[in-house]
């Protein structure tokens, strides 16, 4: 064979490992494009989980705090309501009136609510 012979399939040859060689290279990037793209897709699922989770963690502080201000409230509506109670035991003229009254307040200071 002459020299130019070889020429042709060694061209052929080098032009099909090249195809492969750039074939190979797009297969590869394809699967790193799909495998970034399923990674984006967990963490945008991840964040918006986070995010859930903080909204809903803010809504129960502010459920707390609610829940806390409406039970001081009433524990002061409560308190108000046992010293109105001893001023009006206190003021009945019979000797009863005053042991209850008595009574009220030992339970007043036992529960640790001070005077106004």
């Amino acid at each position: 064979m002459s020299a130019g012979a070889w020429l042709v399939p060694l061209a052929a040859a080098v032009a099909v490992a090249f195809t492969a060689g750039i074939a190979r290279h797009r297969r590869n990037r394809d699967r790193k494009e799909a495998d970034t793209l399923v990674q984006l897709g967990r963490a945008e699922r991840a964040v918006r989980l986070i995010v859930a989770q903080r909204d809903e963690a803010a809504a129960g502080q502010d459920r707390a705090e609610a829940f806390g201000s409406a039970v001081l409230r009433e524990h002061h509506a409560l308190r108000e309501a046992c010293f109105d109670l001893v001023k009006r035991w206190e003021s009945l003229p019979s000797e009863a009136g005053c042991a209850h009254a008595e009574q009220l307040r030992r339970v007043v200071r036992l529960h640790g609510w001070d005077a106004p």
